[in-house]
């Protein structure tokens, strides 16, 4: 007769080093880890497409900040109220390019602070982790508020000379309205005048609430965006 075939069968015994290995973050795209140079790359270009859609919001919104202080100064009222009118009436006296006047300081601004905010969310989130009831890595929503809140701080902190530049800029228009010569041509420019200005203390006017503003604006984005 010939050899008699083994029935007995066994359960396989499989490799789990790659469970066993899992990733610290669950991403929401891959479970691999974006370089940082590839984070900082995407984060820049992401910002700045955005921008380019939304900067005449920016604008505006500058324009009737600063014009309701100078009314309030000389007594008189501001000449643009709304959104709609502030918008009209730069293109009406100034032309349809002025409302992205100053955009070049407002990419300067992203080259750093987008980046400089995702390495920053980026490291504290890992540093956020813990073990949930299975013993498997979770960020909490909690970690994950504190780290926006110090991703956004720290890159508006470091980055605040850019954002009065970028103001700068987008004032210019109103100077040459009122037959003032023109004083900021390019980034260097506003970046020279504005320390002329005030030194070194002047480059970081506006520090606090512009801190404020950029914590729980990156906590609405990255927070809220890991947790749904």
């Amino acid at each position: 007769m010939g050899k008699g075939v083994n029935t007995v069968f066994r359960p396989a015994e499989w490799d789990n080093s790659e469970e066993k290995e899992r990733p610290k973050l669950e991403y929401l795209v891959t479970n691999k880890k974006t370089p940082p140079v590839e984070l900082y790359l995407t984060a820049f270009a992401s910002a700045c497409s955005a921008e380019i859609v939304g900067y005449p919001f920016d604008m505006c919104k500058t324009r009737m900040q600063i014009q309701g202080e100078i009314a309030s100064r000389v007594g008189q009222k501001a000449k643009y109220r709304g959104l709609l009118a502030t918008a009209m009436g730069i293109v009406r006296e100034e032309g349809l390019l002025k409302l992205y006047g100053g955009i070049s300081a407002m990419l300067f601004r992203h080259s750093l602070f987008s980046g400089i905010k995702m390495l920053t969310y980026d490291y504290m989130r890992e540093k956020m982790i813990v073990p949930d009831e299975d013993g498997r890595p979770q960020l909490s929503f909690l970690g994950s508020c504190i780290s926006g809140v110090l991703a956004g701080a720290t890159a508006s902190v470091l980055t605040n000379p850019t954002e009065l530049i970028k103001i700068q800029m987008q004032m210019e228009g109103q100077r040459r309205l009122r037959g003032e010569p023109p004083r900021i041509h390019n980034v260097l420019q506003a970046l020279t005048s504005i320390y002329r200005t005030g030194g070194v203390v002047g480059l970081w006017k506006g520090t606090v609430p512009n801190t404020w503003r950029s914590a729980l604006v990156t906590i609405a984005a990255m927070t809220f965006a890991n947790a749904f």
